[in-house]
C-alpha cells in the first residue's frame, strides 16, 4: 500500500475513533469528494497484491492446473490473506452415523448404512489450529495427503501451491445428481506410490472447494462434502464437513446419509483467541 493510501485510512480509523469515544465532540461531516478519495484508497489497498502472490500467480498460471488454482486461492481469501492468517480457533461437532470409522472397510452392501433418523454418536473437541503447522509441507512427511488431519484440511486449497505435490487437470464433470458442476484436480506427492492420492472438486461458478474423493494407501476411499462456508480472518472456511467411506470410486453414496458429519462452532481467527493465562 502506497504513503498515500496508508495516510488516508489511517484518517478514516482516525475519525471513527474520535466518533466513538466517551468525550469526543460530534464529529465533522467528510465532503463527498474527501469521502469518495477514502473510498477509493480503501479499494486500490484492497486489490494491492504483494510481489509474492504475483509471482506464485505468475507460476502458477503456466498450467491448467495452476490456473485453476489462483481461481481457488482468490475465492478462499487471496494467498495475501493466507500468509498472515493466524488459523482458526473452533469446536468440532463430529457425528458418526454408523460402525464404520476411517480406514475401516465400508459397508458390504447400502442396506448396512444407517438409517436416517439413527443415533448418531457424538463427540466435542476443542482444537486451536495454526497456519504455520502445515506450510512449508514436508515432501515424505505423511500429513501431507492425510485429510483426517485437521491443519491439512483447514489449509486448503492454499497448501496446494506446494510444489512438493503434483496437480493433475482432470477437467470439467457435471453431476447429474446434484446439478453441479465441478472442475477437478488429481493431487499426489511427488515421488510417491500412485496408489495414495486425492482429487479436490472445485465449484465452476465460485472455485470454492465443494468435495474431495481421498485414497489412502490401504485402499479405502473417502468422499467429504465442503458446505456453510464462512470468513474467518480474511479466509474461506467450511464449518460443515459431510464424509461418506466407500469401496470403491463407483460405489454408490447418499448425500442425506452420510457417515460422519464434522461441524465446526464458535469460528474465530487464532489472533482473537486469548492466550492460557492471558487476560
Amino acid at each position: 500500500m502506497g504513503s498515500g493510501a496508508v495516510l488516508l485510512v489511517a484518517a478514516a480509523l482516525t475519525a471513527g475513533g474520535c466518533a466513538a469515544g466517551t468525550h469526543a465532540t460530534d464529529p465533522v461531516p467528510v465532503p463527498e469528494d474527501r469521502a469518495q478519495e477514502i473510498a477509493a484508497a480503501k479499494a486500490e489497498a484492497a486489490k494491492e497484491a504483494s510481489e509474492d502472490a504475483r509471482e506464485l500467480e505468475r507460476r502458477l498460471l503456466l498450467r491448467d492446473e495452476g490456473k485453476l488454482l489462483v481461481l481457488a486461492f482468490r475465492a478462499h481469501g487471496g494467498w495475501d490473506h493466507w500468509l498472515v492468517f493466524s488459523g482458526a480457533a473452533y469446536t468440532r461437532v463430529r457425528s458418526e452415523f454408523s460402525k464404520t470409522t476411517a480406514g475401516s472397510p465400508a459397508p458390504a452392501s447400502s442396506s448396512d448404512s444407517p438409517a436416517p433418523d439413527a443415533e448418531p454418536r457424538v463427540s466435542r473437541e476443542k482444537l486451536q489450529i495454526e497456519r504455520s503447522n502445515v506450510m512449508p509441507l514436508s515432501p515424505s512427511g505423511p500429513e501431507v495427503l492425510d485429510l483426517d488431519d485437521e491443519r491439512v484440511v483447514l489449509n486448503l486449497p492454499f497448501l496446494l501451491a506446494d510444489e512438493g505435490l503434483r496437480k493433475e487437470y482432470m477437467g470439467v464433470e457435471l453431476d447429474l445428481r446434484t446439478g453441479e458442476s465441478l472442475e477437478k484436480l488429481r493431487v499426489l506427492r511427488e515421488g510417491s506410490r500412485a496408489d495414495t492420492w486425492f482429487v479436490v472438486s472445485f465449484d465452476r461458478s465460485s472455485f470454492i472447494v465443494r468435495r474431495i474423493l481421498w485414497k489412502r494407501a490401504d485402499g479405502s476411499l473417502i468422499l467429504t462434502l465442503f458446505s456453510d462456508w464462512r470468513e474467518v480472518g480474511g479466509i474461506q472456511v467450511a464449518a460443515r464437513r459431510d464424509s461418506y467411506f466407500l469401496r470403491g470410486p463407483f460405489d454408490h453414496w447418499d448425500a442425506s446419509r452420510p457417515d460422519r458429519t464434522d461441524r465446526l462452532e464458535d469460528l474465530s481467527p487464532m489472533d482473537s483467541v486469548p492466550s492460557p493465562g492471558g487476560s
